[in-house]
């Protein structure tokens, strides 16, 4: 029985500058830095002692395309006390005079607080830093405040004139804005002058962005790690990898699934992979066909300009698992039925009847396998692709009649449909089902209702 699956495509979402090093266990890099403190030039006051009793000062960033994950914040502060062991801090959007727009992330949290330098009448300079945050932006104007936790009142941000600064907007913009429940009348004031030197109301703040680190590969089927094979759909888990907003597969102008998604490219040995899903944590990509040839093959992902590490992989033939219903990689498989319903304890396959299974990493296919295209039925047979690998089914432990395989028609080429045969002896209930794709079989803990 040779059938068409159109609908198939709903199971294949699958739903994952200079450096300044961070204190403590961070590796974020800076993605916005209002320049060096400006040193002898008096601040404005930014202290915490509770939300009832506080100073602090806003200065805007600009957050480009692609979004960042904030992984840290930082001020730098004149003090007359030893430091501070946490900081109160927020970013809003929408600051303007007499508005404090809208708190878009805030938190209470442990602050290291590195010595600057001593200045005179008791002050030192301390960098107050915030880090282990994962906090995702869209590009878009924001503003930030890190203020000291601090046993008194003696706790001043530093003004800047832009030395060392990074991102956007560079240092001395003057947009800072100051907002305090001590001090009268300056609900979101514009600060349009800290004192000398032309500091013009900015002061010496920082955001560390993430860098973009792959974790993981493993089968966007099974979520197994291991070789991965031509063809075969993967998901990918890091950290920084994409947009904050997620974003699902285009077609490009060929037709083809498309390469870049979300501002996210992803290099398989040197070959662009056709992207179904990116988000902040998880792509799900398309291993090139191409990935065959390749000696010692590594996969990147590209995003806001930054590249990860290239992470290791090995390639093997073939490396199938099978599609669960739940996607979880065990439990019922994402079966239909005879009758094109979806398998399940409500919904077994008779006994005799034909099913459809769907599963990746099936390898190299005759015609070979286009890298993203999009697989369509042929006028003669085979009427898809068919891995190059035999492929036999298992069910219940009894092997089962195939009466058709090759790549699922309306879906990205790797992904493979199989119509067998429920075997009359099997008994009923919830039974194991394998597939083996030249001796490469798929992980156990997969089942399929037998009514």
């Amino acid at each position: 029985m040779e059938r068409r699956i159109m609908a198939a495509a709903l199971l294949f979402t699958l739903s994952p500058h200079a450096v300044l090093r961070a204190q403590g266990n961070s590796t974020a890099g800076v993605g916005w830095y209002n320049g060096d403190c400006a040193l002898y030039i008096p601040g404005q006051a930014n202290w915490y002692l509770s939300d009832k009793q506080f100073t602090r000062m806003y200065d805007d960033f600009v957050v480009p395309s692609g979004g960042w994950t904030v992984a840290g914040v930082f001020s730098n502060n004149s003090m007359t006390v030893a430091g501070a062991a946490a900081a109160s801090w927020e970013i809003r959007s929408g600051v303007s005079a007499g508005n404090g727009g809208t708190p878009v992330a805030s938190g209470l949290s442990p602050a290291t607080a590195t010595l600057l330098g001593v200045l005179e009448g008791g002050y030192s300079n301390y960098r107050i830093q915030v880090d282990g945050l994962s906090v995702p932006l869209t590009p878009g104007t924001y503003w930030l405040s890190v203020t000291p936790v601090v046993s008194d009142l003696e706790s001043y941000v530093c003004p800047t004139l832009g030395a060392n600064a990074a991102g956007n907007p560079l240092g001395n913009a003057g947009r800072a804005y100051v907002n305090s429940t001590w001090i009268p009348n300056t609900d979101f004031q514009l600060v349009q002058a800290t004192g000398q030197g032309g500091t013009s109301g900015a002061f010496s703040l920082g955001v560390l962005v993430a860098a973009p680190t792959i974790a993981s590969v493993v089968n966007a089927a099974s979520f197994a790690s291991g070789p991965v094979s031509p063809g075969e759909l993967v998901t990918i888990a890091g950290a920084a990898i994409g947009p904050p907003a997620p974003a699902t597969l285009v077609l490009d102008a060929g037709g083809k699934v498309a390469t870049s998604l979300g501002g996210v490219e992803v290099w398989f040995g040197g070959f662009a992979a056709p992207l179904t899903y990116v988000s902040g944590t998880q792509i799900n990509a398309v291993v090139p066909y191409e990935i065959a040839a390749v000696a010692n093959p590594s996969v990147e992902v590209d995003f806001g300009g930054k590249t990860t590490k290239a992470f290791a992989l090995a390639v093997a033939g073939a490396a199938p698992a099978l599609f669960t219903s739940n996607g979880s990689g065990a439990g019922a498989a994402a079966v239909l039925n005879q009758d094109n319903s979806y398998n399940g304890a409500n919904h077994p396959a008779a006994k005799g009847s034909y099913v459809a299974l769907f599963l990746t990493g099936e390898g190299q296919t005759n015609p070979a396998g286009v890298t993203g295209k999009v697989t369509t039925l042929s006028a003669a047979a085979p009427l898809t692709p068919q891995p190059l690998l035999a492929v036999t089914v298992q069910i219940g432990g009894q092997p089962a009649t195939v009466a058709f395989y090759g790549e699922a028609p309306g879906v990205v080429s790797g992904v493979l449909q199989i119509n067998v045969q429920i075997p009359a002896g099997v008994p009923s209930g919830s039974l194991p089902v394998w597939v083996s794709v030249g001796g490469y079989s798929t992980p156990s803990g997969v089942t399929i209702a037998v009514e």
